[in-house]
């Protein structure tokens, strides 16, 4: 089925994901002239900090910018930042710059240009399939998906093999066997009533291939072998190093010395005006990993957007038309190595009633990539959700549970409303 995608954002620089790093580039080219739109499939900025916890910067690699400074300022000896206040700092560090952002969105397809050019992305949310005309893109999120969607892209080949991935916990002191699996973290969360105590499980698994089903396997199993009864927070994802990143040119140092003198044609992909922010651009050894930590990123972004800011001034195609309708009617989905799907018609029939009256381009839905075959999808997986796909599975259907968040149990587990009201304590409530 071919559907009509409205075009929402028509900008010079379009963002994926909202890493410290990544807000320091958005806002340094939004100061530099440019409109910008940062889109992240999480519910807050600063998902390098705060997705995995890691609110351990290593001495070596200071903060160097302001924001940087003031989104993790030196509190008390022994005192964790709070992950509120990065998250608020990095908002209002882009409400106050003008850049636009969209939360809990992901990235589906590249826009080609007439000439062939990129030129843009599709994005997909709660309100549907929404186009962005874009000069420049940005990948800042940990996989780089967006950017491996580029034909061609030189990006290392996954190595099959045994990966470690580390989850980041806090709650009491556990005990028993939680105990032998929990390494304790220095430091500690204040929550303003009482002091959580941050620990890290270590898991090993073995990854054949980084598929979306193989990944969520590896995401639950490291989340359960974190959880302890005496548990009150959890990261959201897993600290996990696959080390396929862009191919580094083969005089790339594998030192970090600043970013003053970083190679920022090292983040770009090919030829395209697509770059990748974070440690699987095209660096290696001490610098991929200092690209890990924020003070690099939030660095290195911060030259990034100046740099591509510049790039586009001076590109005389600058001149293009900025009217959504003449953006649209230049702009086709690419569909490259994306073969259609066969004996199924992917269908939509919902209007977009948000954006009624926007400037639209075709996108053909039997071009979607098909996961897996299930007997079973559950769409949405709260507290009604979550104990559908359990039973459906319980009774030997083959289930997949659909749900944004990084979690299940919705409003009572992410929305922390855990204490119980009026009901039948029964079936799941009593479990």
């Amino acid at each position: 089925m071919r559907i009509d995608i409205p075009l929402t954002h028509a900008v010079d620089l379009l963002v994926f994901g909202a890493t410290s790093g990544a807000v320091e580039a958005a806002v340094a080219a939004a100061g530099d002239g440019c409109s910008v739109l940062c889109v992240t499939r999480y519910t807050y900025p600063g998902e390098d900090i705060c997705a995995p916890m890691a609110y351990w910067p290593d001495d070596p690699y200071p903060l160097t910018t302001e924001l940087g400074r003031n989104m993790m300022p030196v509190g008390p000896a022994g005192q964790l930042p709070r992950p509120m206040h990065i998250k608020y700092t990095l908002e209002q560090a882009l409400i106050r710059a003008g850049v636009q952002i969209l939360y809990m969105t992901h990235g589906v397809r590249l826009l080609r240009q007439a000439d062939g050019r990129i030129g843009g992305a599709v994005i997909a949310n709660r309100s549907g399939f929404q186009a962005v005309a874009a000069r420049t893109i940005i990948d800042a999120t940990e996989r780089a998906l967006m950017a491996r969607l580029v034909p061609d892209a030189p990006f290392q080949a996954f190595t099959p093999g045994p990966y470690a991935a580390g989850h980041v916990v806090a709650g009491d002191q556990p005990a028993g066997d939680a105990a032998a699996r929990l390494t304790r973290l220095s430091g500690a969360f204040d929550t303003g009533e009482r002091q959580l105590t941050p620990y890290r499980s270590v898991t090993e698994h073995r990854i054949q291939a980084p598929t979306v089903p193989v990944m969520a396997t590896v995401d639950a199993a490291s989340r359960l072998a974190a959880w302890y009864p005496g548990q009150l927070l959890a990261a959201d994802i897993p600290a996990l190093d696959l080390q396929d990143g862009l191919q580094s040119a083969a005089n790339s140092p594998d030192n970090w010395r600043d970013a003053a003198s970083f190679d920022l044609e090292a983040c770009r992909v090919g030829h395209d005006p697509v770059y990748v922010l974070g440690p699987l651009a095209g660096v290696r050894g001490a610098a991929a990993r200092a690209l890990a930590q924020p003070g690099p990123s939030m660095a290195v972004g911060r030259c990034l957007g100046k740099y591509l800011a510049g790039a586009m001034r001076s590109d005389a195609s600058a001149a293009a038309s900025r009217d959504p309708q003449s953006r649209a009617l230049a702009l086709q989905v690419d569909h490259a190595g994306h073969e259609p799907v066969s004996g199924l018609d992917v269908v939509r029939r919902d209007r977009y009633f948000r954006a009624r009256d926007a400037a639209s381009l075709g996108m053909e839905l039997n071009h979607l990539p098909v996961l897996a075959p299930f007997g079973v999808v559950v769409a949405g997986g709260g507290t009604a959700g979550a104990p559908a796909g359990i039973a459906a599975a319980r009774a030997g259907a083959t289930t997949l549970i659909l749900e944004y968040l990084p979690g299940l149990g919705g409003m009572t587990t992410r929305g922390r409303i855990a204490s119980y009201y009026h009901g039948n304590r029964c079936g799941f409530t009593s479990e």
